[in-house]
């Protein structure tokens, strides 16, 4: 699994986290809930980023990539 994969992967595994921060209230937690929504989002640019430019576009990326989008 490469890089881009290994981004998709933790975009998918950051959603829970998201939601629970959102969810739990605490002082500031839309805040951190949010800062962590921006950073997995950012993470969509760059593993396309290096998919392209290492040429390693995968059939799993391919289909993982969509999933972590929604």
């Amino acid at each position: 699994m490469g890089v881009a994969d290994q981004l998709t992967v933790a975009r998918i595994v950051a959603a829970p986290f998201v939601i629970g921060l959102y969810v739990w209230n605490f002082h500031g937690h839309a805040y951190w809930a949010t800062a962590l929504f921006i950073a997995a989002m950012a993470t969509d640019q760059i593993d396309g980023w290096f998919a392209r430019r290492e040429g390693r576009t995968t059939p799993l990326g391919s289909l993982l990539d969509p999933v972590a989008d929604k």
